[in-house]
């Protein structure tokens, strides 16, 4: 049975706060997950901000035929099955819309971004080990799906590390296109980590 998949409307403001005002004011048990999610649909919202809308939902490659609009729903749909999922035993990543509006409009992909952020930030008493079963078709030739026992912070930890991967290839779509992005967008956090390190180290 297909579940209700319909992006959230809060109450949260429209206005743009940095992470670190964010991550300050939250009242967490384990504050990390929090902030890998609100630092990934930030990052989100910027790029965004830093593109037109037919860019938004042009092809990048003639050969490749996706658009940015289509990366960055998949991206979306990932965090709101999950958010949908956390008062229920188990998260199915196949139940994603495609072609929503989410996919076309740009700014309908904003307002569902910080709809995201808010209703995440609601999530302030989870249970981050709370168990559940992951269901995704992972196999191109069974249509039987695999699932997997998990926890609500295993798969916010998918869902953040999922949207890096296909940030990456939003990069490589824009090159194509005078869109500027972070330098550090797409790049895996442990990335930035290591090279923040070797920035730091004194040459011999």
């Amino acid at each position: 049975m297909e579940a209700d998949f319909e992006y959230f409307h809060t109450n949260v403001t429209n206005t743009y706060q940095p992470i670190s005002y964010i991550v300050m004011n939250l009242e967490t048990p384990n504050q990390n997950h929090m902030e890998s999610v609100l630092a990934i649909l930030s990052q989100g919202e910027a790029m965004l901000d830093q593109m037109t809308d037919d860019q938004y939902r042009k092809p990048a490659f003639q050969q490749f035929g996706g658009t940015m609009g289509g990366h960055y729903r998949h991206v979306l749909d990932h965090f709101q099955l999950l958010l949908n999922s956390c008062d229920r035993p188990e998260v199915n990543y196949d139940q994603r819309k495609r072609g929503t509006l989410v996919e076309m409009d740009r700014q309908a992909a904003l307002a569902a971004t910080k709809a995201l952020r808010g209703n995440f930030l609601a999530l302030k008493a989870r249970n981050w080990d709370q168990p559940m079963r992951a269901i995704s078709q992972t196999n191109p030739y069974s249509t039987i799906p695999q699932e997997a026992q998990s926890t609500l912070g295993r798969e916010v930890m998918y869902a953040t590390a999922h949207a890096t991967h296909h940030y990456a290839i939003i990069r490589l779509m824009t090159l194509s296109m005078d869109i500027k992005l972070p330098g550090d967008f797409g790049m895996a956090p442990s990335t930035i980590h290591h090279q923040r390190q070797e920035s730091t180290v004194p040459c011999k």
